[in-house]
């Protein structure tokens, strides 16, 4: 499950390496990538049943394929704590790198400040100030071209690029946090979610710490076969 506001796409390098041995699938989230966008702001808890509907029309679940293990970043956490709490016997094991765990008594500030409309009609500027910054100027350790991806993945979901911002920090992940039942591994990357994941951390029963603090938020696109390293085993334990 991806983060705001990108798609499945930002997970090509490191879902090539998964699927090495395993069906893996990284879907869009209503309203981002190629999915419909919905008719108005959605919750977390309308993200988590948007996608867990998708995952039982594909056979998915204890009446047929079985259940998942799914894996998110950033708003893709809190996409996949809702599957787990809306449908528990949809979700086998879970895989939590970067969890957008803020109290709630600073939530309402970072709501402010990142979910508000992009000003793609009111600030003439706006446009190339974003490529210069996620494509023109960026290196990363990864190429123009898949920059370029990216940028064109996140102007897809449009006027509504918020929308899953303003899901992520109007959400109380606290008592989710502390009702899953599911083992979960955390892996911990050098990015800004770090200390959030290691606080949300707390709050999980069945939880297994990984640092990965050498590796930073791009290690999707330049290191999956680091994560994956990790991954495959914790996947692979049952």
């Amino acid at each position: 499950m991806h983060q705001s506001p990108t798609s499945g796409a930002y997970y090509k390098e490191f879902q090539a390496v998964m699927a090495a041995d395993r069906l893996v699938i990284s879907p869009d989230t209503p309203g981002y990538g190629g999915s419909d966008a919905p008719t108005s702001i959605p919750t977390m808890e309308d993200y988590g049943r948007a996608v867990a509907d998708g995952l039982e029309n594909l056979g998915f679940g204890s009446g047929g394929k079985g259940p998942i293990d799914i894996l998110g970043f950033h708003t893709g956490n809190f996409v996949a704590m809702e599957i787990a709490r809306q449908r528990p016997g949809l979700v086998r094991r879970m895989v939590m790198p970067g969890i957008p765990y803020y109290p709630a008594d600073e939530r309402e500030a970072k709501r402010v400040q990142y979910a508000q409309p992009r000003p793609y009609f009111t600030d003439p500027d706006y446009m190339a100030r974003s490529y210069m910054s996620g494509v023109y100027n960026r290196d990363a350790g990864v190429s123009k071209e898949r920059h370029l991806e990216m940028f064109v993945e996140r102007l897809r979901a449009g006027t509504k690029s918020h929308y899953g911002f303003d899901a992520v920090f109007r959400y109380d992940p606290e008592p989710i946090l502390r009702g899953l039942k599911q083992p979960v591994l955390l892996p911990i990357l050098n990015e800004t979610l770090a200390e959030p994941t290691r606080n949300a951390g707390q709050m999980i029963e069945n939880k297994t710490f990984v640092d990965l603090m050498d590796l930073d938020g791009w290690a999707w696109f330049t290191a999956p076969e680091r994560i994956a390293a990790v991954v495959r085993p914790f996947l692979d334990e049952a």
